[in-house]
């Protein structure tokens, strides 16, 4: 199903598409949800979401410079 990238939501990603979007196993987004790390997350009802935002901002505080180590 296409989705309408416009839409109110569009930005926010469920676990699988979050997987995809950092490029990582769907199974360490859920293993950093159970040790209280890894990116912020919305809980809507019983469902999780990610906002891209903030996956952009967690890859960005992620970041390492190794010039200025």
């Amino acid at each position: 199903m296409l989705r309408d990238i416009n839409a109110p939501n569009a930005d926010l990603l469920d676990t699988l598409a979050a997987s995809a979007y950092l490029r990582t196993p769907k199974r360490t987004l859920e293993l950093f949800r159970a040790q209280g790390r890894g990116p912020v997350y919305c809980r809507v009802g019983r469902r999780l979401f990610y906002r891209r935002v903030d996956l952009d901002q967690w890859i960005a505080d992620g970041r390492v410079d190794p010039v200025s180590r």
